[in-house]
């Protein structure tokens, strides 16, 4: 017998150049279950600024009514996306009763489109899951009742700009709401338990094993490449140590920096792009990322140490493990010492600068299988076990039974 059907509240938009916890376990999900991703909706004003975009112009159709806004992913047949309506501009306004009043208007149109998901497809028991989206999915109605509904912190909300405006404390509230929350991190776990409650559970991040252990061939871009590869791949934002990867093109002329993902405007500011060695290749679909992985002989995560990056537990991290790369890491979290054993982790530039030229220089083959073995205990079929014991037991009998 499958299991009740779900459905997802999610910050992070299903064809978003960002890799997304979000996105990757509701794939996983969708292999012995039905999953709606119901995702983040634009606004008006999304609309009228960015209508030439590739990412709204598919979706103009939807809004006009001229096409279903339930789309199909060709390779998961049971994962059915929901594009939300649009909603309207508020997150300029300061804290007050009319945010208040305009985002229950935005919160009510949500739940509309997740009222006609039940109905359309008849669901008389299923499960909601909020994966890091504390603006809607509030205030449930009759309507609307989940067998369980859970809340996913994936990350330190306070600590960005735009989102951590409202959502730092409406995440708090949503928390309140929901049966149970479940964090990615041992710190946002700390963080969880303090502001909630609910009982709070610890599920990091895992990785599609099966993608990034088979073997690949390096991309077009890299196939006559004699330079050795130290690799990036990610998010080049708020997170990246900017001074560190300067350090690292300047000590390495001889090899090549690559860098894989969207960059933000501060990578711009950084003056990055005017080394030789260093290549930028924006983002790339995940599917495409094994071979950049064939390709390198060291890889790295040369994030800041702070507040943001200590509740942090990347998804790139078992990636590049399943690769059997070697891994010069930041100590920019708690969590990556469970992975001392296999990585090298900085305490400092220079010592990251030392760690690297070190693990270029070689290494054995027997270190590869350890780490494709590390990685292949932190898959998704492993996280969502953890998921599904959630899901499906009494809260009372969990809070000390649930362990990563």
């Amino acid at each position: 017998m499958n299991p009740p059907p779900v459905i997802f509240l999610a910050l992070a938009r299903w064809d978003s150049p960002y890799s997304s916890t979000a996105f990757a376990l509701a794939r996983e999900m969708a292999n012995n279950r039905q999953v709606f991703y119901l995702e983040n909706p634009f606004t008006l004003k999304d609309l009228v600024l960015g209508f030439l975009k590739p990412q709204l112009r598919k979706r103009i159709a939807v809004w006009l009514g001229l096409k279903s806004f339930y789309h199909s992913i060709p390779d998961s047949s049971e994962l059915i996306i929901v594009y939300p309506p649009l909603v309207l501009p508020i997150n300029w306004l300061p804290k007050g009763k009319t945010y208040r009043f305009l985002s229950q208007i935005n919160n009510k149109r949500l739940l509309k489109r997740l009222q006609r998901i039940i109905k359309d497809h008849q669901l008389s028991e299923f499960h909601l899951i909020n994966i890091f989206q504390p603006f809607y999915g509030f205030d449930l109605p009759k309507e609307i009742q989940p067998k369980r509904y859970l809340y996913f912190c994936v990350d330190v909300i306070r600590h960005s700009a735009y989102i951590g405006k409202h959502g730092h404390y409406l995440e708090k509230e949503i928390m309140q709401q929901v049966d149970a929350v479940c964090t990615t991190s041992s710190q946002l776990q700390a963080y969880a338990e303090s502001s909630t409650s609910r009982p709070v559970y610890l599920i990091p991040n895992g990785v599609n094993f099966t993608l990034f252990s088979q073997p690949a061939n390096p991309p077009q871009i890299l196939a006559r490449e004699k330079r050795k590869i130290i690799l990036y791949t990610g998010a080049i934002g708020l997170r990246i140590d900017y001074v560190l990867l300067e350090k690292i093109a300047f000590s390495f002329p001889d090899q090549l920096l690559v860098l894989v993902g969207p960059k933000t405007q501060t990578f711009e500011e950084t003056g990055l792009n005017q080394y030789e060695n260093v290549l930028f290749t924006g983002p790339r679909p995940l599917e495409e990322l094994p071979g950049f992985l064939a390709a390198a002989s060291c890889t790295i995560i040369p994030f800041r140490c702070n507040e943001l990056t200590q509740g942090i537990y990347p998804l790139k991290i078992n990636e590049y493990l399943a690769a059997g790369k070697p891994v010069v890491a930041t100590r920019f979290s708690p969590d990556l010492q469970q992975f001392e054993n296999v990585i090298e982790i900085a305490d400092s530039h220079e010592t990251f600068i030392q760690k690297l030229a070190q693990t270029m220089e070689g290494e054995e083959k027997e270190l590869s299988e350890i780490r494709r073995n590390i990685a292949g205990n932190n898959r998704w079929e492993q996280r969502l076990q953890l998921l599904d014991r959630v899901l499906e037991q009494d809260s009372d009998n969990l809070r000390n039974t649930i362990k990563p």
